[in-house]
């Protein structure tokens, strides 16, 4: 038989215990206050409440899923990935080309190259500078995000056969307007966007006359 002094000890540890447990069960954490949750509704039919909330803009909608996105930002690294692109064609780099384009997008660069090596031409283009670059669009449909970008490139670039220029210039800048259009599944865990359109390769139209 337990007497009152043993009856009393053990009602002081359970009051302890129990004091314990509510300040680790019985509050959110401060990560559960951050997120604001639905009840009934399970992770895909939040995502689908976000796009189909016809009160938030485009921009927002991509920001519900990338709350790191800006428009600034967005367009500093569109600049970036356009000089990428050029120089990466100009050195007949798939490899990089294909981290940035889309299938489709990547299949008319290597045309371009590979009409180039048939006809063994030797080519050279460098991005001077993107300047001016803005955004004419965002779309988001279906989870996926697109977003149009204007640019002005400009370019040094030629073609050579035989030592001498057959097309383009060795010492005049170009100054090309440019509309890329970048895309992205927002479902997707890959950070990358990639280029969906574009509305100008080096030497395209002539690799196809030529």
């Amino acid at each position: 038989m337990y007497n009152l002094i043993d009856i009393l000890f053990f009602a002081v540890v359970a009051f302890f215990i129990a004091i314990k447990l509510y300040s680790i069960l019985g509050q959110k954490s401060e990560i559960n206050k951050a997120i604001p949750i639905q009840k009934g509704l399970n992770k895909d039919d939040q995502e689908k409440e976000i796009i189909l909330n016809k009160e938030l803009s485009d921009e927002d909608k991509i920001k519900s899923f990338d709350s790191s996105f800006s428009k600034q930002n967005f367009i500093n690294r569109a600049s970036s990935a356009i000089k990428h692109i050029y120089e990466a064609y100009g050195d007949g780099d798939t490899e990089i080309l294909s981290d940035l384009l889309n299938i489709e997008t990547l299949r008319k660069f290597a045309y371009c190259i590979s009409r180039i090596e048939e006809n063994n031409l030797k080519y050279y283009v460098s991005v001077v500078k993107v300047t001016n670059s803005s955004v004419d669009a965002t779309e988001v449909k279906d989870f996926l995000a697109n977003i149009q970008i204007s640019s002005k490139l400009q370019l040094v670039y030629y073609l050579q056969k035989d030592g001498k220029i057959i097309y383009g210039h060795k010492n005049k800048v170009e100054n090309i307007s440019i509309t890329v259009t970048y895309t992205k599944n927002l479902r997707s865990p890959d950070p990358t966007w990639k280029i969906c359109k574009i509305n100008y390769i080096p030497f395209q139209e002539y690799l196809k006359n030529g």
